[in-house]
């Protein structure tokens, strides 16, 4: 019983830690008018895990647009991030569960 509590306490850190490097390096590589899509940025927790979102109200055609040019940033700079930092997570969550057994021995 101590042992999945000790795994959450130390796995929920290093899926917030992706999830932060995501949204930091999309807000540097978003298009960047008016600096206020790169300021709507956000990593909220969801269920298992947790979210990077935009909330800017033209975040989604920004982000999906990829015909329109942008003097700086890029299109799918989300999802690019995203990908970019994905296989890092095997290892961090692998390092949480070593470090939860190592505290229960």
């Amino acid at each position: 019983k101590q042992f999945p509590a000790k795994l959450t306490e130390k796995a929920v850190p290093a899926l917030r830690s992706v999830a932060e490097l995501t949204l930091s390096a999309s807000q540097a590589d978003c298009p960047k008018l008016t600096g206020e899509l790169a300021a709507s940025g956000v990593v909220e927790p969801v269920p298992g895990g947790f979210a990077v979102s935009f909330k800017a109200p033209h975040a989604l055609i920004v982000h999906e647009r990829t015909d329109l040019a942008h003097t700086t940033g890029r299109a799918k700079y989300l999802e690019t991030n995203y990908l970019e930092q994905l296989p890092q997570l095997p290892t961090k969550l692998l390092q949480a569960a070593e470090d939860a057994i190592a505290e229960l021995r």
